[in-house]
């Protein structure tokens, strides 16, 4: 982890807390860098993560944090474009355009399962120590 990610993670934290450090640590990124002052807002501070740690390979978990992405959020849509020409194809046999015997070769169920993807699952080690702790869904 490096000191830049540190500064931005307590950043965002600050500006969810409204602490007044946020604009501090922000900026300290930023001049680092070369860069002037900017208001430190979550979405400012999201996209210095994006450019400060590009290659840390942290991208796609801080995105599934933050809401920006769900996983299984690709293979949905194609998922709702299969059952698009699916009914497509089913109207046009209706109207007489299409034979009978026309067909898509598709899947008939979905492979998303999107709820396993969001969180990870907790240690059982974790578990076994904190009588309170429950594993997270679909574990």
């Amino acid at each position: 982890m490096r000191w830049a990610e540190v500064l931005l993670i307590g950043a965002e934290a600050a500006v969810q807390c409204g602490d007044a450090k946020a604009s501090e640590w922000y900026n300290a990124v930023r001049a680092r860098a070369g860069l002037g002052e900017k208001e430190a807002t979550l979405e400012n501070i999201w996209e210095e993560k994006r450019i400060e740690l590009s290659m840390e390979r942290d991208r796609y978990f801080d995105l599934v944090r933050i809401d920006k992405i769900r996983p299984g959020y690709f293979a949905a849509r194609v998922w709702a474009k299969i059952q698009s020409e699916q009914a497509g194809l089913e109207l046009m046999k209706e109207l007489g355009i299409a034979s009978e015997s026309t067909f898509l070769p598709l899947p008939t169920t979905s492979p998303v399962e999107t709820p396993k993807n969001y969180v990870l699952p907790i240690p059982n080690e974790q578990i076994l120590l904190m009588n309170n702790l429950e594993q997270n869904p679909y574990y």
